[in-house]
């Protein structure tokens, strides 16, 4: 409450250091990675809770980048937003999690001074990932773009975008039907200066 300085609710994320942040664009999740970079975790607004807790690995790793799927906009409105997420890392890999495809997604319970229980077991692997034809350690974000497929009504099309500090640009199709499906698009070299 920024009128009366007071906290509505508070997230507790991760036990490390938190590195990386994205915010949904329907503002209602809030997606988080610490130092550690192994797992990212999704908790629900106004309330805090955790909803997803996403294993991105066992070997620690600096996440560079976070985002939702923005959803298709449904005459004034976004319409299926943040069904997945996507998380660049140096270890040259980005990962996708489709969220909805969660069954059981965590809903710990609030400990007394209302913040969140962190789970002691990591959750769901990703759905899809793509390994970057970049050295570990290279520096990339990545978003997800969302539209109408052609030819097919009322069916949402995902695409991956991934940006190296070197320029190198590459656009993926993703079916979050088929595990695995990180079709290859477009590559192309941009002048970063």
């Amino acid at each position: 409450d920024t009128q009366r300085l007071h906290a509505l609710s508070t997230v507790d994320a991760h036990r490390g250091t938190l590195t990386c942040l994205a915010l949904s664009s329907c503002g209602r999740l809030l997606a988080t990675a610490s130092d550690t970079g192994t797992v990212i975790r999704v908790h629900s607004f106004p309330q805090a809770q955790l909803t997803h807790t996403f294993r991105r690995g066992s070997i620690p790793a600096t996440i560079f980048s976070l985002s939702f799927s923005p959803g298709v906009l449904q005459g004034e409105h976004y319409e299926h937003s943040a069904r997945l997420l996507c998380a660049a890392s140096s270890t040259g890999t980005v990962h996708v999690w489709a969220l909805e495809a969660q069954r059981g997604a965590l809903a710990l319970p609030k400990k007394p001074n209302g913040t969140s229980q962190l789970p002691l077991l990591s959750g769901e692997r990703d759905f899809a990932s793509v390994k970057l034809r970049a050295p570990a350690g290279t520096h990339c974000i990545a978003a997800l773009r969302d539209s109408c497929a052609e030819n097919r009504p009322g069916q949402i099309q995902h695409s991956l975008y991934v940006l190296t500090e070197h320029g190198a640009w590459y656009s993926y199709r993703l079916d979050p039907l088929c595990s695995d499906k990180c079709l290859l698009q477009d590559e192309r070299r941009v002048v970063l200066s």
